[in-house]
């Protein structure tokens, strides 16, 4: 079973003993796992209908917390879905939520995207200035994984902005972080950055 197939299996169970229970942070804890669920697995109708049960019952709660990472959350869906201005929009409701709040990880997922965005469309200013601030509270924080996709970002905006030298020195930083975690994935992602790099 694959850690996917496991955690729809986890939260489709606990959906169904919250229904039972009647518990309500376990049914929008529920509703949030799933909505990351169909997120990941592209099925975005069912990820938006989700993540829209736990916003209501978040602003109704008036739990700043949660509303946040439901805007951070939709700002990664619609960006998968291509749709930047929706994207940008979530992302900076998140950003201005969890300013008091910037050593949580939802903080550094937010403006990680929000650099993404920045970086997509050339504002490598905007982007690089964001990346800056999510090493450093990584560094505080002790948090190599969330470290390297920001390093992952920055040599990224060195690259496609034709400073060479430095996105290779970035690059092979986040390799470094990437072997430590031993991250298959991220491991061969940093290879196939390198590779890019080199006939760039």
């Amino acid at each position: 079973v694959n850690n996917d197939s496991l955690s729809f299996k986890n939260y489709t169970a606990a959906l169904q003993l919250a229904n039972v229970t009647k518990t309500d942070s376990l049914l929008t804890s529920a509703h949030c796992g799933l909505g990351n669920y169909y997120k990941h697995t592209g099925e975005y109708v069912k990820a938006t209908k989700n993540f829209f049960f736990f916003f209501k019952y978040s602003e109704k709660q008036k739990d700043t917390m949660d509303i946040a990472a439901i805007h951070a959350n939709l700002g990664q869906l619609y960006l998968q879905k291509d749709d930047q201005k929706q994207a940008k929009y979530n992302l900076s409701i998140a950003k201005t939520l969890l300013k008091n709040k910037k050593e949580r990880s939802s903080y550094l997922v937010t403006i990680h995207t929000l650099a993404n965005i920045y970086g997509m469309n050339g504002d490598y200013i905007q982007a690089l200035k964001l990346d800056e601030e999510g090493l450093v509270i990584c560094e505080k924080i002790k948090s190599n994984d969330l470290k390297a996709t920001f390093l992952d970002n920055k040599a990224n905006c060195y690259m496609f902005s034709n400073r060479l030298d430095s996105a290779k020195y970035y690059f092979n930083e986040c390799l470094k972080l990437d072997l430590i975690s031993k991250n298959e994935k991220q491991i061969s992602d940093s290879y196939a950055n390198l590779a890019q790099l080199a006939v760039f």
